[in-house]
């Protein structure tokens, strides 16, 4: 990983690291950068969490298969496609730009049944006013097997309700870098790599149709340590975005 980052360093790119690894795998690069007079961003999850604005800017269709990704890899049979269309019209009613506490509501919306006065004084319940409640439910349906898939998303995305909520607007970083606090378990080190590896793969599909001209190869590098721990199909799917912005990939396995 420091070879990397060095490569990137002396030809003037941009490094960002995943470091999932709970082992502090980026220390001796963050090391180096700062020797070189770079000043990295570091984001260590769960702790920076509400100063993380990775995925926070984007629209409503990509931060939709964002927050689909996190249920398919805690639940492999999962119907990522019917998560995010689900996702996507809790989206429309409720705005493009919601926070993550404002999509909980929605699915607690969604979760309770039609007619429930006993969650009125439901937290969550109450950021979603009357009106959008009643156009959630003709928009998404009440059944009981809405309610039940609303509340196992609802749990999925509960411990990203704060992601973005004190991100400011920071000055440009060369060294990105996201890493996992080493005491997290591994259910919890897959969720926020997932997050993670989902919306950097969605900015780097924008970046691929919006880039007036190819950019040059390896400008910009991506290495994930720890790699192991996320699904193979989110990986496959940051393999591709890499490739299509010219960025560079580098998966670590730890076997």
């Amino acid at each position: 990983m420091t070879t990397v980052g060095a490569s990137a360093l002396r030809v003037g790119g941009d490094l960002t690291v995943l470091d999932l690894s709970g082992r502090g795998t980026a220390a001796e690069l963050c090391s180096l950068v700062k020797r070189s007079a770079v000043v990295p961003r570091v984001w260590v999850l769960p702790a920076d969490l509400q100063r993380m604005n990775l995925g926070t800017n984007l629209g409503a269709g990509q931060r939709a298969r964002i927050f689909a990704s996190l249920a398919c890899a805690a639940d492999s049979k999962a119907d990522i496609d019917a998560d995010e269309t689900l996702l996507l019209r809790l989206f429309e009613v409720l705005g493009p730009q919601i926070s993550v506490a404002t999509l909980i509501g929605g699915l607690r919306v969604l979760s309770t049944p039609p007619g429930d006065s006993g969650g009125d004084a439901d937290p969550a319940l109450g950021l979603i006013p009357a009106d959008q409640r009643a156009e959630l439910r003709t928009r998404c349906g009440s059944d009981r097997a809405v309610r039940e898939r609303a509340w196992e998303l609802e749990r999925y995305l509960a411990p990203f309700e704060g992601v973005g909520r004190r991100a400011a607007e920071e000055p440009y970083a060369q060294v990105k870098v996201i890493a996992t606090d080493r005491t997290l378990g591994e259910v919890s080190a897959r969720a926020y790599g997932t997050y993670a590896v989902a919306a950097l793969s969605e900015l780097l599909e924008l970046r691929a149709t919006r880039a007036p001209a190819p950019a040059r190869p390896w400008q910009h590098a991506i290495v994930v340590a720890g790699a192991e721990a996320l699904p193979a199909h989110d990986l496959d799917r940051l393999g591709e975005t890499a490739s299509a912005a010219g960025a560079g990939l580098v998966l670590l396995f730890r076997e």
